[in-house]
């Protein structure tokens, strides 16, 4: 996963064939704890669902072809390297596969550009919703990354009715974030539209509370910060300079539409001082945290508190530096939803507590398991996922007076210099 420097060249669309197959079910219980250990896999692509009409939609998948094995093993000893995509399409209700097929392309070493995109099209009736699990394999490498996405065709106003594409190239944006440099248009599945209803929310959402307290704050949509019209014939052509969350509609009548998220140049890095100071919440007191903020010198406030966590022990410090951040920044990476992934329950835990051994998932739930050495002991954290008008990715920790979640420990291993492990 390497920083965008959005160069992309689309590939000509995989003429996949459909092939039927009914009445299969797959419902195996399955670790998945490798969809957040971006060392799992040599692969992190991408993946966008969009419909095309009431009958086709397409997978889009962005990948890294500096991520590809190239050998010369073909007739024409070329650089080659070559990708395999494949899905199976479930009915979301029934669970019977409706759908399943695969292609593989060839991609020549001297034609490669930093990110490639390639478009699969797959039947998907209106009205119905389904499950799309892709595999997207390096042949050569033998290494693969799997992927379960949510395909709603139940109405033409949900997001996947809308794809956000770049000013200049017209390569669509897959993770609904830009910058503030990043011009873009919007596509609609349904036609040409006159104007688009925007509804803007302040990037000052909730800071979740630890784990052992009983109370989820819940970050309120009912009146956004301000809501204006664009209309079509003044201009088609958007960008963003205020952080915080867009939603854009056909109606205003209607809660969904294309959400698109602006929250900062280097998002989703941790490099400004600003960042590196906001992920101490989970750390430190209120008063404690309220002096960092208030600080002119935000970046010295922060190499303090990691240095007085190291005993002034400048090697530690950096080691501690280096493991916080890179978990707040995969939170962002993983855990993004209206806000950013630090932000979110499973952020808070991913950066607190490390990777789990163990993740269960269903489409409506994931449950984490963090296991002893000896497998003697657990801890566990449920999150459930919230049906959220302007993102699928948002779950929210299923708390109790009664779970054991060793928060108390896990801070303090922290501010003592050692990255909390649970043993």
């Amino acid at each position: 996963m390497k920083k965008s420097i959005y160069i992309l060249s689309v590939l000509l669309a995989l003429l996949i064939p459909f092939s039927c197959n009914s009445k299969k079910k797959a419902t195996k219980k399955k670790n998945f704890a490798f969809i957040y250990n971006p060392a799992s896999t040599s692969l992190h692509p991408e993946y966008l669902i969009y419909h095309k009409n009431e009958s086709v939609s397409l997978l889009m998948v962005k990948f890294y072809p500096g991520e590809l094995l190239f050998n010369q093993t073909n007739e024409d000893t070329e650089f080659r390297a070559e990708l395999n995509f494949s899905y199976r399409l479930f009915d979301k209700e029934t669970k019977e596969l409706i759908d399943t097929s695969s292609a593989n392309i060839e991609i020549n070493l001297d034609e490669v550009q930093e990110e490639m995109i390639t478009f699969i099209p797959f039947k998907a009736n209106f009205g119905n919703n389904y499950i799309i699990q892709i595999i997207t394999k390096d042949v050569k490498r033998k290494s693969q990354h799997r992927m379960a996405i949510n395909v709603n065709k139940k109405d033409k106003f949900n997001h996947q009715n809308f794809v956000v594409r770049k000013f200049g190239t017209s390569a669509p944006i897959f993770n609904s974030r830009v910058d503030s440099t990043t011009s873009f248009f919007i596509e609609y599945s349904y036609g040409t539209y006159d104007s688009l209803n925007v509804k803007y929310f302040k990037n000052n959402f909730y800071i979740p509370n630890p784990p052992s307290i009983n109370v989820t704050q819940i970050d309120k949509f009912e009146e956004p910060d301000s809501q204006y019209v664009l209309y079509m014939a003044d201009t088609n052509i958007f960008s963003l300079n205020k952080k915080g969350l867009y939603t854009f509609q056909l109606d205003a009548g209607y809660q969904n539409g294309v959400s698109i998220s602006y929250f900062g140049e280097s998002y989703p890095f941790i490099v400004k001082a600003e960042d590196l100071a906001n992920p101490l919440s989970y750390l430190i007191n209120n008063n404690k945290f309220k002096k960092i903020q208030n600080t002119k010198n935000k970046k010295l406030a922060v190499d303090n508190f990691w240095l007085e966590s190291a005993k002034n022990n400048i090697e530690i410090a950096r080691e501690l530096i280096r493991i916080y951040y890179n978990r707040a920044y995969l939170a962002n990476y993983y855990f993004t939803s209206y806000k950013e992934g630090w932000k979110t329950d499973r952020g808070m835990i991913y950066i607190i507590y490390g990777l789990p051994n163990y993740i269960y998932k269903s489409d409506i739930n994931e449950r984490w398991i963090f296991e002893d050495i000896q497998g003697s002991n657990e801890l566990y954290f449920k999150f459930k996922r919230i049906q959220h008008p302007y993102t699928d990715n948002h779950y929210v920790l299923e708390r109790s007076e009664l779970l054991q979640t060793r928060w108390k420990d896990a801070v303090e291993s922290w501010n003592n210099g050692k990255p909390y492990t649970f043993n």
